[in-house]
């Protein structure tokens, strides 16, 4: 795997933590709306019914959700790691355009990285210049493997 392929793993893992998030939400929602007394044409209540159903779907749910919560810790974990190893670089600006190029999310697309002009102008660099202090930090990046 080359730097920038392990980098690029930090938007990967901001997407798939993003999505674990609101499939959990989901599911939470769907849990409450089992929770409603149904009555049929006579005004009986279904509520034995619902109760054995709301059991079921409330046990496959925390299964499911127990599936997904250790799942993101082992997301969190990689992304603590991949920032810490940024972090180790000893260029301050190599480590800030590998911050900004692969951890920090773009304001208007949540999963795609902030663009080389972008990051420029955050650094007071032109488009080339931060193009090559990042071939520069990827290249010593790979080092520290």
């Amino acid at each position: 795997m080359t730097a920038k392929e392990y980098l690029e793993q930090a938007r990967q893992i901001r997407q798939e933590i993003v999505l674990l998030n609101e499939q959990i939400q989901t599911i939470y929602s769907e849990v409450t709306s089992y929770h409603s007394i149904q009555l049929d044409d006579s005004g009986a209540s279904h509520l034995n019914y619902r109760e054995d159903k709301t059991a079921e779907k409330v046990a496959e749910i925390l299964d499911l959700t127990d599936e997904m919560n250790d799942r993101l810790k082992i997301l969190y974990a990689k992304e603590i790691e991949i920032r810490k190893r940024v972090l180790d670089l000893k260029d301050p600006q190599e480590r800030e355009v590998l911050n900004l190029r692969y951890l920090t999310p773009h304001p208007k697309k949540t999963f795609a990285p902030l663009g080389w002009c972008e990051i420029g102008s955050r650094m007071n660099y032109t488009k080339q210049g931060v193009i090559k202090l990042h071939a520069r930090a990827l290249k010593h990046f790979s080092e520290s493997f």
